[in-house]
């Protein structure tokens, strides 16, 4: 997802919280926001967790060139998982 779309999102989701939390909203207005507010909720929550599971996936990348043996084979072992996580979260997101 670009910044650009994420950045709308935010937005969204703040103007949504807000007229949430003005209170004075007909039932079907708040069922149109509440609904609006989790599919937002979904995306950023998603997009955080992509950043999270790229971050994880580049330290585990480095640690891959350890000079301590042990250290590079625990971090190569674990990298496949890692990255394949990346890229799940990466596909949801565009999926959203």
């Amino acid at each position: 997802m670009f910044e650009k779309d994420l950045d709308a999102i935010k937005r969204e989701f703040a103007e949504i919280e807000a007229r949430l939390a003005s209170g004075g909203l007909k039932p079907e207005e708040i069922e149109k926001f509440s609904r609006r507010h989790a599919a937002c909720r979904l995306v950023l929550d998603t997009s955080a967790a992509l950043e999270k599971a790229a971050r994880e996936a580049e330290d585990t990348r480095q640690m891959v060139s350890s000079t301590d043996t042990e250290i590079a084979g625990l971090a190569a072992a674990e990298l496949p998982a890692l990255e394949a996580n990346a890229a799940a979260l990466a596909k949801k997101l565009q999926l959203l």
